[in-house]
């Protein structure tokens, strides 16, 4: 992610939500110094919808205060299941700018 100049966003809080009504709220991740951020599971139920809410929580650390933002991205599978309880690999991607507050 990166804010509106273009420039990367270190130490933001990316949280996924998943299935339908977005019930349960996975682990948490942080941007790196690059921008970027890397969620990983593997599923015994195929994914769902998905619901990335990413968050500013260190203040005006690493470039200012940002405000929060979501994005539903596409989900695609990678690998295929195993045929009984592996459903296979998925990957979702979501490229947001974030403003400042």
């Amino acid at each position: 992610m990166k804010d509106e100049a273009g420039k990367p966003i270190e130490g933001i809080r990316v949280a996924v939500r998943q299935g339908i009504g977005n019930e349960f709220e996975a682990d948490t991740v942080y941007s790196d110094t690059k921008g970027e951020w890397l969620f990983k599971k593997n599923y015994i139920s195929l994914p769902g919808e998905l619901t990335i809410i990413f968050e500013d929580i260190d203040g005006k650390e690493h470039g200012g205060e940002f405000k929060s933002a979501e994005a539903k991205p596409e989900i695609k599978q990678t690998a295929d299941g195993d045929g009984s309880w592996y459903k296979g690999a998925y990957e979702a991607k979501a490229d947001v700018v974030l403003k400042k507050k």
